[in-house]
C-alpha cells in the first residue's frame, strides 16, 4: 500500500509485453465488475476511492513488471515482498499462475470492504520496532518492522494520530499513511481473515511449495520450520495479510554484492533500502507521477545492464519479419565503419598495474570506464604533439565491445587500444 498513483499504468500500456499482460488481467478481473484499464490509466481525485482499486492496481503492475523481466532474461536469485508484495513474490516464485495472483489481490480488496473494522490508521514512524515498543501505546500495534530505524504503526485512528502528534513534538518523525481507514497487519484485522481465506481457497485448491528464493516477511523465524510457512497456500496468505511485515528480517538475507530491483508502480522503498543496505545497487522501475514512464522502466533495464549481464532488450520489442516492406529506410549507413578513411597504426600495449581503486564505476562483469585512464598513455604515440603535463578529456564515449584476456601470473593487466 502506498505506492498507487493516479494514472501509474497508462505510459506503461506503450511496452508491449506490459500490455498484453494488463489486458490478460482485465479479462479475468471483468466478470467481477472490476475495470482493471480504467484503473491503471484513470487520473482523477477518485481513481483509489475504494481500496480494491489499490490492491489489484498494485498487484496489476507488479506482475506485469514481472513479466518485463522475465522477458529481458533478468533471473532473480532471491525475492523478497513487503506486505502485498508477498503475492508478487509468489507469482515470481512460480507458486500463483498471473490469474491466482491478480484474484489474491482482489480477494484482499474484497475482504476488507466486507468486514466489519475498527475506524483505522497507519502512520510511518522514523524509529526502529525495537525503539518504538517502550513508548508504544497499548492500543496501537508495530505493522511493519522496515528497517533498524523505520517502523510502520497501526491502530485505532484517534490513538494514532494522538501517538503521531506526540513523536513530532519530540522531534521523531511520524507521519500517518492513508489506509481507507484500515488497520493493516494488526489485531484489528482479524475479522476479515474469514472472508479472504474462503476466497483464495476457491482458487487455490493445490497450493505450491514457496522456493528458497523466496524469503518470508511474514512468518517469524520460530515458525519457519512448520508444514504451513513452506506452503503458498491461503493460510500462508491470510497471515501475511494478519501479521507484522518482518521486512527488516529479511533485508539481512540479501548480499551486500546484490542488485536491488524495486519491483511497485512506484520506488516507495528506495530510501529505506539505501539506508539499511548502503552498498547493494538499488534500481526502482517506475516513479510516481513520471511522465515518460516507459522510458523511466527502459533507463531502469539500462541501469541492471551495468551492474550485471546485459539484458535481452530486443524482446520488449515486436519481432522483425522478413523479408521487411519496400520503403523501410536503409540503415547501414549507420553501422558501417568506413575503415579506408582511417589512419591505421600498431595497437599500443598498456599494461596497467593498478586499476583505479574506486568500485563506483566498476559494477559488473564489465567495467571498461575502470581503465580509461590507461588512455591517456596512447595519445602521445598517436598524436604528433608534445605531451607533458596535459589535461584529458573525454566526452561522448560509446563503447561498442570490451574484451580482454585476463592478467598475468604477475598481477599486471594486459590489453591492447587502437584509436
Amino acid at each position: 500500500m502506498g505506492s498507487q498513483w493516479a494514472g501509474m499504468g497508462a505510459e506503461l500500456m506503450l511496452i508491449p509485453v506490459f500490455a498484453e499482460t494488463i489486458e490478460r488481467l482485465h479479462a479475468v478481473l471483468e466478470p467481477k465488475g472490476v475495470d482493471l484499464k480504467r484503473i491503471l490509466t484513470e487520473t482523477g481525485p477518485d481513481a483509489f476511492d475504494n481500496i480494491l482499486k489499490s490492491f489489484v492496481g498494485i498487484a496489476a503492475c507488479q506482475i506485469a513488471l514481472t513479466n518485463v523481466l522475465t522477458a529481458v532474461s533478468v533471473v532473480p536469485d532471491g525475492i523478497v515482498g513487503h506486505s502485498l508484495g508477498e503475492q508478487a513474490c509468489a507469482y515470481a516464485d512460480g507458486c500463483l499462475t498471473e490469474e491466482q495472483t491478480i484474484l489474491a489481490a482482489w480477494a484482499r480488496g474484497a475482504a476488507s470492504n466486507d468486514a466489519t473494522l475498527v475506524k483505522g490508521m497507519m502512520a510511518a514512524v522514523g524509529l526502529g520496532y525495537k525503539d518504538v515498543l517502550p513508548r508504544l501505546p497499548p492500543t496501537i500495534d508495530v505493522a511493519c518492522h522496515n528497517s533498524s530505524t523505520s517502523c510502520t504503526l497501526s491502530g485505532p485512528a484517534e490513538d494514532v494520530e494522538i501517538f503521531v502528534e506526540q513523536l513530532s513534538d519530540e522531534g521523531v518523525f511520524a507521519k500517518t499513511v492513508d489506509v481507507a481507514g484500515i488497520a493493516y497487519h494488526s489485531r484489528y484485522i482479524q475479522t476479515a481473515a474469514p472472508f479472504f481465506h474462503q476466497r483464495v481457497e476457491s482458487f487455490l485448491p493445490e497450493p505450491k511449495r514457496r522456493s528458497s528464493k523466496w524469503v518470508t516477511t511474514s512468518v517469524p523465524f520460530e515458525k519457519i520450520d512448520e508444514d504451513w510457512a513452506g506452503l503458498c497456500s491461503a493460510e500462508y496468505l491470510t497471515n501475511n495479510l494478519l501479521s507484522p511485515v518482518l521486512f527488516e528480517e529479511a533485508l539481512q538475507h540479501i548480499p551486500q554484492q546484490a542488485v536491488v530491483i524495486e519491483i511497485a508502480p512506484h520506488g516507495l522503498l528506495q530510501a529505506i533500502l539505501k539506508r539499511a543496505l548502503p552498498e547493494p545497487v538499488h534500481i526502482p522501475l517506475t516513479r510516481r507521477g513520471e511522465t515518460n514512464a516507459a522510458r523511466f522502466l527502459l533507463d531502469a533495464i539500462g541501469k541492471i545492464s551495468c551492474a550485471s549481464p546485459v539484458p535481452n532488450v530486443a524482446a520488449l520489442y515486436p519481432e522483425t519479419e522478413f523479408p521487411v516492406p519496400r520503403g523501410t529506410p536503409s540503415l547501414a549507413n549507420l553501422v558501417i565503419w568506413d575503415a579506408d578513411s582511417v589512419d591505421r597504426r600498431d595497437p599500443y600495449k598498456v599494461i596497467v598495474e593498478k586499476v583505479c581503486p574506486s568500485a563506483f564505476y566498476t559494477h559488473g562483469p564489465s567495467p571498461p570506464l575502470s581503465l580509461s585512464p590507461s588512455l591517456s598513455l596512447s595519445l602521445p604515440l598517436l598524436l604528433p604533439l608534445s605531451f607533458s603535463p596535459f589535461l584529458l578529456t573525454i566526452h561522448g564515449v560509446r563503447f561498442q565491445y570490451f574484451f580482454f584476456n585476463g592478467v598475468n601470473n604477475d598481477g599486471k593487466l594486459n590489453f591492447g587500444s587502437q584509436i
